[in-house]
């Protein structure tokens, strides 16, 4: 009799389950009160398949993102405060693993800077994934040499295994995972060089879970007010143009505490959905916005530390929020008043807002940045990027206004689009969404233009500046750099750097090449060689906004390094 009760119950919560993601997106009427009908069986169920687990959590982080009432949010955020709890993960907990849920562990070779950060953050819970690391051979390889003289003695000439070796040198507590991480640290060489070596071994890595490590359940930023959708999910209002040049209804500076706070989750948001973004990793807690956008709509906006910022471009990462839950990134990188933009909605919550969430993250660009040229790239659109290409994420952007730089490609697009309009249900074959995604994607505000940054050529500017730079002081290597600096001092009339700060001496380390070579230099005047001192300096500092605007003033600059990319 028991038994059937169970099954009863099981059988119970599945019809609910079905239920509830057949309207999870409905807004209005009585939807709220069905919702949280349904809500009320499944608090108290146990869902018999580790996939119905897994679409509950789906279901409750979306509603948590878009709540139909207050009382509604009352019944979601217990839910998921507890899901880590549940009977129903444990009894899946391993065919649960890498979803992100709280209560599930996170297997995955992570990138050098990741693995690190884990490591230190929760050395207790990183432990190394011996069963799925295929490239031992390559760590011991290295183990030898990056070991300190004490430690070596444990290694010559020993019969056992790596693993082994690792567990009789590491401290009493520490995890073989933190030992490693801690021991690649002792290298102190360059962090690309080490990023290179120890991305090279492919260590498989396995963060267990705990109170407070990285979940997607409890991923939240703070918000002051709440937005419920009392009515349906509706098209953003205006063309896509004026949604562009919308303002923003608040932009508001973090404190280093709230900053620290939104970079950590960023980074877990990444993690959580095994992927590894170099941004989110090397972002500034000390250069961090929100800019909301109303409706429950927010972005956070966070630049990059000076020591990972590209030479020329200027970077920030946002991440999309929806009541203050991750519902998407967009990266942008910028130059010459345009924006190369990687979108991304995250899988939970796509069919929502994707065109709002777009739209909104280029009005933010536009209006901190001065942005008014947009470019799609071509991994952006499908090429080695076999998601982008199944979601038809090449039509996304044409049905925003997006359109190819290439003539070569037109044939096709006009070919595809007389084919919609035969028939509404066509969609583009994946070879045809290859060859389409070939060519970069363009959106101007203003008349179209070459000066863009898809469009400039950095591999042309770099061999430039090295044959120049080389020319000019007839050395290489650390030596040209020093000579370059040297050089660049008398140029700029830089005597003393002892006020500046370690980013900016920096920037002018990897600014002296460049400015050596800029073609002309020698006539401009002093006002121009000042405003050129600025710019560096602002590359360095504490915020890189600083630096596109200085970059956008300085007309001779611009021109100047427009002629190296052509050269």
């Amino acid at each position: 009799m028991g038994g059937l009760t169970l099954v009863a119950r099981g059988a119970e919560a599945s019809t609910a389950l079905r239920r509830l993601h057949r309207i999870l997106r409905e807004h209005g009427g009585d939807a709220a009160d069905r919702k949280l009908a349904l809500l009320a069986v499944l608090a108290r169920a146990r869902l018999p398949q580790a996939e119905d687990v897994l679409q509950l959590h789906e279901a409750l982080c979306y509603l948590s993102a878009y709540p139909d009432s207050r009382a509604l949010l009352e019944r979601v955020l217990p839910m998921l405060a507890s899901f880590g709890r549940r009977a129903d993960l444990h009894a899946h907990r391993e065919e649960l693993a890498n979803s992100g849920i709280a209560g599930t562990a996170i297997h995955c070779d992570f990138y050098w800077f990741t693995a690190a950060w884990l490591g230190r953050r929760w050395p207790e819970h990183l432990t190394v994934d011996w069963d799925e690391f295929q490239t031992q051979d390559r760590l011991d390889e290295l183990m030898y040499p990056i070991l300190q003289e004490h430690e070596r003695l444990a290694y010559e000439g020993s019969s056992r295994s790596l693993r082994e070796i690792i567990d009789v040198l590491r401290a009493p507590g520490q995890t073989d995972a933190a030992f490693l991480t801690e021991t690649f640290r002792r290298l102190h060489a360059d962090p690309m060089v080490l990023e290179h070596v120890y991305d090279g071994i492919g260590l498989d890595m396995c963060l267990s879970p705990g109170t407070d490590t990285p979940s997607r359940t409890r991923a939240r930023f703070p918000v002051s007010d709440l937005a419920y959708q009392t009515q349906p999910l509706q098209r953003p209002v205006g063309t896509v143009r004026e949604r562009i040049e919308q303002d923003p209804v608040e932009i508001r500076s973090l404190s280093a505490s709230e900053g620290r706070k939104i970079v950590q989750l960023g980074r877990e948001a990444m993690i959580t959905r095994n992927r590894d973004l170099f941004a989110f990793m090397h972002a500034d807690h000390r250069d961090a916005h929100v800019v909301d956008f109303g409706e429950g709509l927010q972005f956070s906006c966070v630049g990059l530390i000076p020591e990972q910022r590209h030479l020329l471009y200027g970077q920030y990462i946002l991440m999309a929020l929806r009541n203050g839950i991750p519902v998407g990134y967009v990266q942008a990188c910028m130059l010459f008043d345009s924006a190369e933009v990687n979108f991304n909605v995250f899988d939970t919550f796509r069919g929502a807002e994707a065109s709002r969430i777009f739209t909104g993250s280029l009005a933010l660009i536009r209006h901190l940045f001065g942005v008014d040229a947009f470019t799609i790239n071509t991994q952006q659109l499908g090429q080695g990027n076999r998601e982008a290409l199944t979601s038809g994420a090449w039509w996304f952007y044409y049905k925003h206004g997006f359109r190819p730089g290439h003539a070569d490609v037109m044939p096709i697009v006009r070919r595809e689009c007389a084919a919609k309009r035969r028939d509404r249900k066509h969609r583009s074959s994946i070879r045809t969404l290859e060859k389409l995604s070939s060519r970069e994607l363009y959106y101007f505000l203003d008349e179209p233009r070459g000066n863009v940054i898809c469009q400039i050529s950095t591999p042309r500017i770099g061999a430039a500046v090295a044959a120049q730079a080389g020319m000019r002081v007839g050395k290489s290597g650390a030596e040209a750099s020093r000579a370059c600096a040297a050089a660049a001092g008398e140029l700029l009339g830089v005597q003393s750097q002892r006020s500046w700060s370690p980013g900016e001496k920096l920037a002018w380390q990897r600014w002296a090449p460049l400015v050596v070579a800029l073609p002309g230099i020698e006539n401009w005047t002093r006002a121009e060689r000042k405003d050129l001192v600025a710019v560096i300096r602002h590359k360095g500092g504490p915020s890189e906004s600083d630096y596109l605007e200085a970059f956008r003033r300085h007309d001779m600059l611009a021109g100047a390094i427009l002629q190296l990319a052509r050269s």
